[in-house]
């Protein structure tokens, strides 16, 4: 969206050439926020870059700002479908962006123009007459010129009622467009009524993973917004984002995408219900992309003694009543292929942890008595002496 290079030796944008991948948003609400603006277009195309423009030395903006998509289509398509929007009562405009002229030729521009002023002022006043009378002929001839389109327009009736006909039925398609994409797409006057810091916006997001296909994920997404209200969908989600957040070592696989409901708990509800699920023939992957819910290592659980033929399903089945159950990993010998006696358990809120160690240290699993606690990383177990009786940890002794 900046000023292009010409390293090519080809001639330079002018300011009548569109940007084919940016739109120009105006009138938009002056309480609106970049991640406001980001929601409300992300849902058309993946969004490389956006930003509403401030004022000079300060923070506020002044009601408009750019959207730079990564395809082309999708600036197009955005056009289309979000010009003339109703955002907090007011509708916004947008259009493709024009190319800013280089900074030569805007400088060569307004010298140009500086010259002329001056020129102009040296003149005598036997000159000034001279460009009076040039002037006047001039607005004469607008005149005229106005005047011939007026009587033309009046003439050709039957032609401008043929046009408005024309623009009442694009008017007509439009609406049975927008119609027809309400159902996959979020209501906009919601975006803009959801606010919020970042850390809360996170939260309400929840990262889908495993997606096979745009058939598999166009299912998901539908399932996604009958848990509740939805305010944007991005779609594929950028793989640097998911590096960046730890997803991927966390299971996390391609394609994804991101799902910003409207509030937190329809974030942890939409993960209790999806994840794990077969859709089309894919396995899928979700989890909260920030607050509590993805905070999985750090509300995992420690489970030993296990009885060898314990299976995922058994363990899954007798946590589940503490609450939701994330991820459950048996470790097995690599040589034997057995299990090794032990078992990791995932949640997704610390009080449903807590409840499990609760409720289940020193129970029974398939008549084995069970020790439940908090998984302590490697480093931490490796460094810290545990005594036999500590009082803070329950000592089940093998049969």
């Amino acid at each position: 969206m900046g000023k292009k290079k010409t390293n090519d030796g080809s001639q330079p944008r002018t300011e009548s050439e569109h940007c084919t991948s940016t739109v120009f948003v105006s009138n938009l609400p002056y309480s609106f926020t970049n991640s406001q603006l980001e929601e409300t277009f992300s849902e058309v195309g993946p969004i490389r870059r956006c930003f509403m423009v401030t004022k000079k030395g300060s923070t506020e903006h002044r009601g408009f700002g750019f959207v730079q998509f990564a395809v082309t289509k999708d600036a197009d398509r955005s056009v289309e479908l979000k010009n003339g929007l109703s955002i907090g009562g007011r509708k916004i405009a947008v259009k493709h962006a024009m190319h800013r002229a280089p900074l030569e030729q805007r400088r060569s521009k307004k010298s140009q123009g500086s010259e002329l002023d001056e020129t102009m002022k040296s003149k005598n006043g036997k000159d000034g007459d001279n460009f009076k009378e040039e002037k006047g002929a001039s607005n004469l001839e607008n005149r005229g010129i106005k005047l011939d389109e007026t009587m033309k327009s009046k003439n050709d009736k039957d032609g401008g009622n043929f046009k408005r006909e024309k623009d009442a039925s694009n008017l007509e398609e439009r609406e049975k467009t927008l119609k027809a994409r309400k159902a996959s797409a979020p209501c906009n006057d919601l975006v803009a009524k959801v606010g919020g810091s970042q850390k809360q916006r996170v939260a309400r997001t929840v990262v889908f993973g495993g997606l096979l296909n745009a058939g598999m994920a166009e299912d998901v997404h539908r399932q996604a917004r009958e848990v509740g209200d939805v305010c944007s969908i991005t779609y594929p989600f950028p793989k640097e984002e998911l590096q960046q957040h730890g997803l991927v070592q966390d299971g996390c696989k391609m394609d994804a995408s991101a799902v910003v409901y409207n509030s937190v708990k329809s974030a942890h509800a939409s993960v209790a219900m999806l994840h794990q699920k077969e859709i089309k023939g894919g396995i899928l992957w979700a989890r909260q992309l920030g607050g509590e819910g993805s905070k999985t290592r750090k509300w995992k659980l420690i489970v030993r003694n296990l009885p060898f033929k314990a299976k995922v399903g058994d363990i899954k089945d007798m946590f589940s009543s503490a609450g939701f159950v994330w991820d459950v990993f048996i470790p097995h010998n690599s040589d034997t292929g057995l299990s090794k006696g032990f078992a990791f358990v995932k949640f997704t809120r610390r009080q449903d942890a807590e409840n499990a160690i609760k409720q289940f240290n020193g129970q029974k699993l398939l008549k084995r008595p069970i020790a439940v606690d908090w998984a302590v990383p490697k480093k931490i177990y490796g460094s810290v002496t545990v005594t036999p009786f500590s009082s803070s940890m329950l000592w089940v002794l093998l049969p």
